[in-house]
């Protein structure tokens, strides 16, 4: 009955916890989701296991199903977890792994496609720099700092003219 629940309401556990089981809570329905599927406990895998290095296979298998999952700027980590694709991993490790190891953001050097392709995300979302980093692979603090440093209307880069000078020197 759960795995058909599943079929039918994907990883949204809450109508079928209101619909079915009321009194069981959304990480038992998970659990159980995990270990009739795979035929492994959930709390078995984090309570007996040691911690194990991750594999190259994992990091590769990880990345590809963060850009899957990645919906309207968000990674769906429940989603991936029931994948079973890491069944020796816990949702917050898969997280973890991602955000501290595999995710690095891009640095160094603009592009000029990356200023055109900022400045129109600022059009479409506003100083939403957090969204937009999931974009432009960006930390938020860079884009913000580079926007409003050379990007921003009325910024104005490039030599100063003699008359910036002249309004320089004054006092």
């Amino acid at each position: 009955m759960l795995i058909e629940c599943q079929k039918k309401y994907g990883s949204n556990w809450k109508p079928i916890s209101q619909k079915y089981f009321q009194k069981r809570t959304i990480p038992a329905l998970e659990s159980k989701f995990y270990s009739l599927s795979t035929g492994e406990s959930i709390v078995d895998v984090r309570l007996t296991r040691k911690a194990q290095k991750w594999t190259l296979k994992e990091d590769e298998e990880l990345q590809l199903a963060a850009k899957k999952y990645l919906i309207y700027g968000k990674i769906n980590w429940k989603s991936i977890f029931l994948t079973g694709c890491f069944p020796k991993r816990s949702v917050e490790g898969l997280k973890s792994r991602y955000h501290s190891v595999l995710s690095e953001p891009k640095r160094g050097p603009w592009t000029k496609n990356e200023n055109e392709q900022l400045q129109n995300l600022v059009q479409t979302y506003g100083q939403k720099w957090k969204k937009i980093s999931h974009i432009l692979q960006r930390s938020p603090v860079a884009i913000r700092n580079h926007y409003i440093c050379y990007l921003a209307p009325g910024i104005k880069i490039g030599d100063w003219t003699p008359e910036e000078f002249k309004i320089l020197a004054e006092e």
